[in-house]
């Protein structure tokens, strides 16, 4: 017959070394979220510093485009003291220099991700006909030429967007004018009204091609990658870590040792002897520790995942910023093409 002492010492010991691999076990995992909270604290910081060097960016360049304003104003008074008082060599100067702004607008169709399709109604017909195509950055100049929206097929690299509000199942919104549009930020009705005469739709350019906007691509894509990276490994730890294991419950229960799963609540009221109860005991501790780890890697999944959300609020205030940038960028180039060819016909 099989010694109760024996059997009840040999039970706890093989509970013990379950949770000694228990311990290991979430001290491992406990070390990855943290290895985890400290990236994501690093990579926020490093964004913030990002866009700290970005606003800087701007600075210089308002403060180009407040030169570049000033430089006009010199140049209107120069005129006058030069006897140009009928604007005869601005005017050509304006025209020279809004040629060359549409040629370098033209050229850079090539980078063009986004496109507005147009149309209007024409009440006699009782037809929508084309109206052209716009860029949705400045609905002001055309772009006619750079696709074709009635031959786009599904493998074309040009797709309707539907990510806007207030569509109509091919895309469309609808407004009385394209200026109403231009003011909404093209949101218009989702269906024509009596008074719809014009309808625009978004046309998005899927294929990744290196464009003007490299820098705004780099920094979505890796701060997606980290983000993602952060979010899996919390998950991953999240669905991995628990409560032990403890198949042998069962028999520590049969055994008289406890009388529930858990081995730090009471036993059943019998008398263990001396060796048992001491490593009893040492279980009892152990739940203890592994609980405190547990509680210490759910603390920290929940940090990654305000973490995430602040990762992703910087990464849109990057891309904000980066979208000041290219348009204080533009602004500059167009005013120094005025400056310069004004410059040209004065000299002349």
């Amino acid at each position: 017959m099989v010694d109760r002492k024996d059997a009840n010492l040999k039970l706890l010991q093989e509970a013990d070394d379950i949770q000694n691999k228990t311990i290991e076990a979430a001290n491992r995992a406990l070390k990855n979220v943290i290895d985890s909270e400290e990236m994501g604290i690093k990579t926020i910081e490093e964004q913030q510093i990002q866009g700290q060097q970005i606003d800087q960016v701007n600075s210089e360049l308002e403060s180009a485009n407040s030169k570049l304003d000033k430089s006009q104003q010199l140049q209107n008074k120069f005129d006058a003291w030069a006897g140009n008082w009928l604007g005869f060599k601005k005017g050509r100067a304006l025209r020279d220099a809004s040629n060359e702004i549409n040629q370098t607008v033209f050229k850079q169709f090539a980078h063009v991700k986004e496109i507005y399709e147009q149309e209007k109604y024409d009440s006699i017909s009782r037809t929508w006909s084309p109206a052209g195509m716009v860029l949705c950055t400045d609905p002001s100049i055309p772009a006619n030429d750079l696709f074709d929206p009635t031959i786009q097929t599904a493998e074309s690299s040009w797709s309707i967007d539907y990510s806007l509000t207030s569509l109509d199942p091919e895309g469309w919104t609808y407004a009385y004018d394209f200026s109403t549009l231009n003011k909404n930020n093209s949101i218009g009705l989702s269906s024509p009204k009596w008074n719809s005469y014009v309808r625009r739709r978004k046309w998005r350019f899927t294929e990744k091609k290196n464009s003007s906007n490299d820098v705004t691509e780099a920094i979505r894509e890796r701060n997606n990658a980290r983000k993602a990276k952060v979010v899996s490994t919390s998950a991953a730890t999240a669905e991995k870590i628990g409560y032990i294991p403890r198949g042998q419950q069962v028999s520590l229960v049969a055994s008289g040792l406890a009388s529930t799963n858990r081995t730090n609540r009471a036993n059943d009221g019998q008398e263990l002897d001396e060796d048992s109860q001491r490593e009893f005991n040492k279980l009892q501790s152990k739940d203890k520790i592994i609980d405190e780890i547990v509680d210490k890697i759910s603390s920290t999944v929940d940090n990654l995942g305000n973490l995430a959300k602040e990762m992703n609020q910087e990464t849109r205030n990057h891309i904000n910023k980066l979208d000041k940038t290219e348009e204080l960028m533009q602004r500059a180039n167009e005013k120094t093409t005025v400056v310069n060819s004004r410059l040209r016909h004065q000299l002349k």
